[in-house]
Parts: structure tokens; C-alpha cells; sequence
């Protein structure tokens, strides 16, 4: 036997072994260019009609495109976006579920031990920022936010908030904001959503909201609520004029949303590749731009390793804030 002949016949040998001990290497490449074979479903844990659902919609537009299949948005609101987050959860994970999160899941689940967002999701990317809005009607007194912090002081305990739910970043805001100015006493009204949260203010039924921009921008730009500041940590080109809540009362306050795309734990690594690979090309597309700008949204894609990093980050600051604040967890 020649050397020549061995040598090739070890390598072949090697290859052989190798393939046989991970067949992994091969399989995913099988379920990546079959992907997607029929239509995706698309769980928005948020009602019909809000900011969060549009730009959900315009993004399914944009992935049925890239993917060639269908993709169907279906809302499944409440709980601060809880209950929509378990269905997704529970979906078979086979790549035909896709979810839609917010960072709003990572204060409900620092109340709500129901949920664990990195256990039951493979995060796909991280979308877009959407800030926090601190509004009144627009036939309230309080023309800034010193003026709102002034009323609730002078009437402790007398004026109410509404918010997307107990835990939901719009009823933290509020109780960092509390917390920070020690004297602020107002009453906690949760909703259902965001949008539900900002139609009982336009109604008249509390006094002031901190709310997701996409839901109360349309309500700003038509005159029924009135804008007095923005709780990211700069001001935002949808509404320049408006100050920080860092520039009008509180240094270092900073409260930053985001949204971005996850599938049920356990979908095939690669078929979670393939989506992330066309959604920097769906968000970049001009309608998504336009759209987002009109909703408030800041295009902050990130790929999956990175989003997976902020979500367990942004988690466990999330729940020393909740254990700080004194919010109870929910039994």
C-alpha cells in the first residue's frame, strides 16, 4: 500500500467519522432552503389599529416579500403584552410563529414570574426604539412637565395615570419618576394596551399619561393630547421641540422601549438565520422608513447575539429597578 494511498485514505476515513458524529452540520442547511414552505404566523401582542400593530403590518408586508409566503399578523392583546407573549411561546417551534417583543415583557416579567422571556424565545433581532411620551389632553392645564409635577404635588393622591398594565413601561416610568421626586403620589389606572391606556385619557377618565409614542403621537398630531416631554435620553426628530424629562425635571432620567422580532425556543437555528438575514433589507426599505419616522420609531436593528446580550442585560436591571421600586410581583 503506498504512503499516497494511505494518507488519502485517513483523510477520507477523518471526513467520514466527522460527518457521521455531527450530522447537525448538514441537517440545518436542509430546513434553511426549505424555509418557508407555507405561510408564517405573525403574533403581535398588542390590539388592532395601535402604533405596535401598523408597524407590525407594514413589517409583514416586507417579510412576505423577502420570503415569498405569506406572513398574517395575529393580535393578541393584554396583560402589558403577557398573554400574546404565551401563545407565541407555546407555538410549535418549527419556524412557522414569529413573535414580536418589547422590552415592556422584561418589566412584566420581573412581576410576573408566569414569564421568562430567553427561556421561552430565540431572539431573531431587535427592530426599532420607541420612546416613552409623557401626555395630558390637550385641554389640561399643565403646559409642561413642571406643571404636572406641581399638580400632582398639590394634590396628592387625587390625580390619576393610565398605563399599559401593571409593570408595563409606561407604569414604571411613572414610578421611577416617584421614586426620583419622592413627593409625587398619583393613582395607577393599568389598561389592557397602550392604546387603550391613551383613549382613557382622551376620554377624560385619568389626568395624565407616560405613554409608548406610536400610540400617542396620531392623538398629539390631531390636537387631542398635549406632549410635555420625551423620556429618552436625547430629544427625537419626530418631535424636536419637546424637551427630555432628564431636561425639564429629572437629571439622568432615561426610559428607552424597544421592539424587535423573536421565535418560540427551540425553532431551527438556521431557519431563525434566514429571518434575521432579510429583515435589515425589509426595515431599510423607504416605506418602513416613512413609516416608522411617522410613528415614532427609531430603526435600531441588531442581530441575534447582540439583542439576546441587552435582553438578559436589560433583565436583571429590570428587576433590581422593580425590587427598588417596591412593585409587587404578580401571584
Amino acid at each position: 500500500m503506498s504512503s499516497r494511498w494511505r494518507a488519502a485514505s485517513g483523510v477520507r476515513r477523518r471526513w467520514l467519522v466527522a460527518a457521521f458524529l455531527a450530522p447537525s452540520l448538514f441537517v440545518p442547511s436542509i430546513g434553511y432552503a426549505a424555509w418557508p414552505s407555507r405561510s408564517i404566523r405573525f403574533v403581535v401582542p398588542a390590539p388592532p389599529g395601535g402604533g405596535l400593530d401598523l408597524f407590525a403590518r407594514a413589517l409583514a408586508e416586507r417579510l412576505s416579500l423577502a420570503l415569498g409566503q405569506t406572513v398574517l399578523v395575529v393580535n393578541i392583546p393584554g396583560a402589558g403584552g403577557l398573554i400574546g407573549a404565551q401563545a407565541a411561546a407555546r407555538a410549535t417551534p418549527d419556524g412557522y410563529t414569529l413573535a414580536l417583543i418589547h422590552s415592556g415583557l422584561l418589566s412584566v416579567q420581573a412581576v410576573n414570574p408566569r414569564l421568562d422571556l430567553l427561556r421561552a424565545f430565540a431572539p431573531v433581532a431587535r427592530l426599532v426604539h420607541s420612546p416613552l411620551v409623557v401626555v395630558v389632553r390637550a385641554d389640561a392645564p399643565q403646559a409642561s412637565l413642571a406643571e404636572l409635577i406641581a399638580a400632582v404635588r398639590a394634590q396628592p393622591g387625587r390625580l390619576s395615570y393610565a398605563s399599559g398594565g401593571s409593570g408595563s413601561p409606561s407604569h414604571i416610568a411613572v414610578a421611577e419618576m416617584a421614586y426620583r421626586l419622592r413627593d409625587f403620589d398619583a393613582v395607577h389606572v393599568p389598561y389592557g394596551g397602550a392604546t387603550e391606556a391613551a383613549t382613557a385619557l382622551v376620554r377624560g377618565d385619568v389626568d395624565f399619561q407616560v405613554g409608548v409614542l406610536g400610540a400617542v403621537l396620531p392623538m398629539i398630531v390631531a390636537g387631542r393630547l398635549r406632549a410635555l416631554a420625551v423620556t429618552s435620553g436625547r430629544r427625537i426628530g419626530t418631535l424636536p421641540n419637546l424637551p427630555t424629562v432628564a431636561e425639564a425635571a429629572l437629571p439622568g432620567f432615561s426610559i428607552e422601549p424597544w421592539t424587535g422580532l423573536a421565535m418560540p425556543a427551540g425553532a431551527p437555528a438556521a431557519v431563525a438565520a434566514r429571518a434575521g438575514e432579510v429583515l435589515p433589507r425589509a426595515l431599510d426599505a423607504a416605506p418602513m422608513q416613512a413609516l416608522s419616522l411617522k410613528l415614532g420609531f427609531e430603526i435600531a436593528h441588531a442581530d441575534a447575539p447582540s439583542f439576546a446580550r441587552q435582553i438578559a442585560r436589560e433583565l436583571d436591571a429590570e428587576k433590581l429597578r422593580v425590587k427598588r421600586l417596591g412593585i409587587a410581583p404578580t401571584p
